[in-house]
């Protein structure tokens, strides 16, 4: 990949045999940074779309080229390294809340580290085992906040928890684990359900006058009115807490571009407290620094390509970045590294 992107010609070349055998064009090639691990996820995963395109290139130079052993172990480290990809995207998302999806990512990565096909793998398993005692660290106990956020996604309720709690752990553990997360997910509706409503305090002629329209009642039906408002019915009500998680869940088919705060709005009078913690909890970030900053295993650096630059052109692409960048979520300064060449 280094060798083709060294000399623009190199990359044209690249180019026109992409074009012949109907891939797309690139203005540049993904390199490896050592100070950004995605750039490793990311430069695998482009060369397995372009192995074709690679391998045709190197035929009439002296190259090595991977072997067929060599591709499949690439295969498999990039889909190791791809859930490890994703949910850190999807931890630094600030767009959107993200905090019901806590569950889905750590438990998908909990997955991956115990996969067979990792286990079977001795590079892979290495660095599994060492991840492991990793999660167990900072991971093992999940999040009381983050997985109240996890049962308000009415896609999943109590029904994921469960799942994994049952996948895990003995049957007798994973009810007990399953009852201490509603045992907690209860208090909070409790406590959000006593919490005193916010009240607009009217002006003494409004108040005059509601007090003038009850005084004008007979007693006995206020009395009345009240004692029935009151006891609606002489049994058990079901709870607004017992309803929401009685009722099925949605089906994640129904619709892909699910809006977990659209869905609390249009059922907020179905479900008054608990549409007040969704607002609270799904508030909740999960990460707080940006993708950007995750992504890096050192400070805002910049490679040798961008270090080589005059602080002019440096400066011009920092500000480019910066302006674009919170707008735009495919904006990928890797595009401008041709013309990074050229300085």
């Amino acid at each position: 990949m280094r060798h083709i992107t060294s000399y623009p010609s190199r990359l044209q070349s690249f180019n026109y045999i992409a074009e012949e055998l109907k891939f797309k064009p690139r203005k540049g090639l993904i390199l490896d940074c050592p100070t950004r691990w995605n750039s490793t996820f990311e430069m695998i995963k482009q060369a397995l779309e372009y192995k074709e395109v690679l391998m045709r290139f190197v035929e009439n130079t002296k190259l090595e080229v991977p072997t067929v052993a060599e591709w499949e172990e690439a295969e498999l480290l990039a889909q190791y390294l791809e859930i490890f990809f994703l949910a850190t995207q999807t931890f630094s998302t600030v767009r959107r809340p993200v905090s019901h999806l806590y569950v889905h990512e750590v438990w998908g990565v909990r997955d991956q580290l115990f996969d067979e096909d990792v286990r079977n793998n001795e590079t892979l398993w290495g660095v599994s085992l060492v991840m492991q005692k990793k999660f167990d660290k900072y991971w093992k106990d999940l999040n009381s906040i983050l997985t109240i956020s996890n049962i308000l996604d009415p896609r999943d309720k109590l029904v994921f928890l469960r799942f994994c709690f049952n996948k895990v752990y003995e049957k007798e553990v994973a009810e007990a684990m399953l009852e201490t997360v509603k045992l907690v997910f209860k208090r909070f509706y409790e406590m959000y359900k006593t919490a005193r409503p916010r009240t607009r305090h009217g002006t003494s002629s409004e108040t005059f006058q509601e007090d003038r329209g009850v005084l004008g009642k007979r007693k006995l039906d206020a009395q009345y009115k009240k004692y029935k408002s009151e006891n609606l019915s002489l049994s058990p009500q079901i709870s607004e807490l017992d309803a929401y998680l009685r009722e099925n869940v949605i089906d994640e088919n129904e619709d892909e571009d699910f809006d977990i705060l659209k869905w609390w709005k249009n059922n907020s009078e179905k479900y008054p407290t608990l549409a007040k913690m969704a607002r609270d909890f799904l508030a909740v970030p999960v990460a707080t620094v940006a993708s950007e900053s995750a992504f890096s295993a050192a400070g805002r650096l910049t490679d040798h390509l961008r270090a080589s630059m005059v602080a002019e052109t440096l400066e011009a692409l920092v500000c480019t970045k910066d302006w674009f960048g919170p707008n735009d979520e495919n904006f990928d300064l890797e595009q401008f590294h041709p013309f990074m060449l050229k300085f």
